[in-house]
């Protein structure tokens, strides 16, 4: 029972929610409305947002590599969506698929070394002589081009019905298939041995049946009504249960003692003659169970540092109940010691329950199933941010909705860009990058790697180095890439001053589970360093090698020194090792003569652009050529000077696209040719530092290239000395832009362009 405070809460929610609306897009989601609420159960209260609408019965989400969802709809179709772009494409029609009430298209498992193996399960059924039967069959999924083809069945003919069906799938990690199996209403047929009905299956993943298994056959556990969950943890397999009118059930399945009792017993066994049979059975007793019934369907295991407060908790996805519960499971005791609601009655049923690698949630709706109240394409999938992702009273949260809401638009020839500051009081952030959590991962003056989530403003600490040297014109860290084929090689590349004279290049391994960054491994361990000019931004290239730019520390006769990695572009494999055709042999040096090269952009087609900065005079943006010497320091900007131009001839030294004078500090560069902000196709983006003089001055260029990427046709400028010195722009894959600016130096570079609240991370997105 509510209260009334509570009432009134929701009720003053609703209608300021109603308000927030028309800034949906807020939430990252593209071209999908993107439904938003916030939900306050007692001390409990969650956000959900919408990922993607329009589906019929989801009813398994998974997790896919890439930042992606895949599932199941139960018509027969297998779909994924991008998280970070909301947008869904169907990979497979599932042939034969028989659609009746319950029965359809059901459970789906991936591989459990999916990147090696990328093979997916699905259940579901079909007709055999008019009658239905539950088929299990394996997909290969194509990682190069992200499809889905059919492959073969690996188990067959399970009597199967229109109702009770089960239908849930799980791999373990030891190279087994399980498989949920209702009693189609037929309940003697669960503690039958002969039938495969009301159990849990467990398989190799070809189909065989495991010689271990306790009955010699495929049945792993039974005595179950209809189970639609299955989960692991601790190495254990658990599992929920619909009951009829009461005693709906999660379940342990332990080796060779797996009767789970029905029809005998609903529940924990109660009275005298209950607990007769259930030492004659040798009963596994349910952790929970509940009555009233409350329809318990998908099940997941929480073991993530991201929701502190959900940590050892089951999250159980409820039809009838309209909930998504958390349940505290204590493996040393083997028992229950907490329950609560983090969503309830807000979203309609739901279906499944996923945690993604990150511990982000994710719940499917079952709206339009044969029991739901609407009609077929109201379905959803669904992220679940619960309240230990925002501020502790409601006071807070709303405050912080309200700071990221647009603050200001910048209208283009056909679209208009939402303005928004997501983040502020940062010190001297130097490099961003999209991480695969969709979220902004950053460094920070210090040693801070730092993580912001755009669509609610969230920022934690991910690291601080404890060996990070900084000081008066060093922020010690500066760029950070992942890996590229990041989550199959988890890895981060980070670059940072570790003493006054020495910088190194190192990765480090991102653990999904701690949500840490782990296992540090010094890719170059000895660059040469200064208390300025360390460079630095890093790009891969489609081959997996990386492009890594080098600062001359304030050394200038490093840049021309081919012994020296100082003044330099670089180009290594991701080991730290000297790709065989670099153009000196065993050296990982691809261009020189440069200052302090601050931004890096590689288009699709290799076409390599640098800009970087020159002393007072000349800042430089280059195309970076195999082998190039850049003229730095004998030649400043253009061969246009007498004395420069024997130096240029007899160097072949390669002149800049563009010079600078009066210098204005470019730094980070990129290239943008995302159809969000058509304006902006096949553009670099170039942010600048330094205020110079008249109206040029500290901004954002945007220039038009021409077809081949190797010219400029047109320049545009933007925010000239409206947010002060711009460090870092960085692209989300679904278009926006996000810059960063640098006024708080510890240097004072930034002292005459210090803003309210500097420094801050600032988004650009289409309306």
């Amino acid at each position: 029972m509510k209260s009334f405070f509570q009432n009134l809460l929701e009720k003053v929610l609703d209608y300021y929610l109603a308000r927030m609306k028309k800034y949906y897009r807020i939430l990252g989601l593209s071209g999908f409305f993107c439904s938003f609420a916030i939900f306050v159960f007692g001390q409990k209260n969650a956000v959900i947002t919408s990922i993607c609408e329009g589906l019929t019965v989801p009813w398994d989400i998974e997790y896919l590599p890439g930042n992606q969802l895949i599932f199941t709809e139960i018509d027969g179709r297998i779909g994924k969506v991008d998280l970070a772009t909301g947008k869904v494409k169907t990979l497979l029609q599932v042939p034969d698929v028989a659609r009746e009430l319950q029965a359809g298209l059901l459970g789906l498992a991936l591989h459990p070394d999916f990147l090696h193996n990328p093979k997916i399960y699905v259940a579901f059924t079909s007709y055999k002589s008019d009658a239905l039967v539950l088929r299990i069959a394996e997909l290969i999924y194509h990682l190069e081009n992200e499809s889905l083809t059919f492959s073969k069945i690996i188990f067959d003919d399970i009597p199967a019905a229109p109702t009770d069906i089960g239908g849930r799938l799980l791999t373990t990690t030891d190279g087994h298939l399980f498989l949920t199996v209702g009693d189609l209403e037929e309940s003697e047929q669960a503690q039958d041995m002969h039938s495969l009905n009301g159990k849990v299956l467990r398989l190799n993943l070809d189909g065989s049946i495991p010689k271990d298994n306790p009955t010699g056959s495929a049945i792993w556990a039974w005595g179950l009504r209809n189970s639609q969950g299955l989960a692991t943890a601790y190495g254990s397999v658990f599992c929920t249960e619909h009951g009829t009118l009461d005693n709906d059930e999660l379940n342990m399945l332990v080796h060779k003692q797996n009767n789970l009792g029905w029809p005998l017993i609903a529940g924990k066994a109660k009275t005298k003659e209950e607990v007769k049979i259930a030492s004659e059975i040798k009963l596994n007793e349910p952790l929970q169970a509940w009555t009233p019934t409350i329809a318990p369907a998908g099940l997941a295991f929480y073991d993530y540092t991201r929701y502190p407060n959900l940590k050892s908790c089951f999250l159980i996805a409820n039809l009838f109940d309209q909930s998504l519960k958390a349940v505290r499971y204590d493996s040393s005791s083997v028992e229950i010691t907490e329950e609560f609601d983090l969503v309830s009655e807000t979203a309609g049923r739901l279906r499944d329950v996923a945690v993604a690698p990150d511990g982000r949630i994710f719940i499917a709706t079952s709206n339009s199933d044969a029991y739901g109240a609407k009609p077929a394409g109201s379905d959803k999938i669904l992220e679940v941010l619960p309240r230990d992702d925002y501020s502790e009273d409601l006071t807070n949260t709303l405050q912080e909705l309200s700071n990221i809401a647009p603050t200001d638009t910048l209208k283009l020839d056909s679209t208009t860009l939402e303005i928004r500051v997501l983040t502020t009081k940062l010190v001297h952030p130097w490099d961003m990058t999209w991480g695969f959590d969709n979220r902004i991962w950053f460094t920070e003056n210090g040693g801070f790697i730092k993580r912001l989530d755009p669509s609610t403003g969230k920022l934690d600490t991910i690291l601080r180095l404890s060996d990070c040297h900084f000081s008066w014109g060093n922020p010690g860290i500066y760029s950070l890439a992942f890996h590229p084929d990041f989550p199959k090689e988890p890895y981060l590349f980070v670059h940072y001053t570790n003493s006054a004279t020495n910088s190194k290049l190192v990765r480090f391994r991102y653990d999904f589970q701690s949500d840490k960054l782990v296992d540090s491994v010094s890719i170059i361990p000895k660059i040469r360093a200064n208390e300025s000019h360390n460079g630095s931004r890093i790009v891969f290239t489609k081959d997996k090698k990386m492009f890594f730019a080098m600062g001359e520390a304030y050394t200038p006769e490093l840049a021309q020194d081919l012994a020296s990695l100082n003044g330099k572009i670089l180009r290594l494999n991701l080991d730290g090792s000297a790709p065989d055709d670099n153009p000196i042999p065993g050296s990982l040096i691809w261009s020189y003569g440069h200052r302090n090269p601050q931004g890096l952009a590689l288009l699709p087609n290799g076409v390599l652009w640098s800009s970087e900065h020159g002393p007072n005079n000349d800042d430089e943006l280059n195309i970076i050529v195999k082998g190039g010497n850049y003229g730095w320091p004998k030649v400043q900007g253009f061969c246009d000077l007498r004395s420069e131009k024997r130096y240029c001839a007899e160097n072949q030294v390669i002149e800049p696209i563009i010079a600078w004078t009066p210098t204005v500090a470019p730094c980070a560069l990129e290239y943008y040719d995302n159809p969000a902000i058509p304006e902006w196709r096949n553009s670099l983006m170039q942010v600048f530092l330094k205020k110079g003089k008249g109206k040029i001055g500290q901004r954002m260029t945007v220039f038009k290239l021409n077809e081949a990427g190797t010219g400029i046709t047109s320049q545009q400028d933007f925010f000239v000395n409206t947010y002060g010195r711009l460090r870092d722009v960085l692209f989300s894959p679904d278009g926006r832009v996000f810059l960063c600016t640098s006024n708080m130096e510890i240097s004072g570079n930034g002292k005459k362009a210090i803003r309210p609240g500097d420094d801050k991370i600032i988004e650009l997105r289409a309306k």
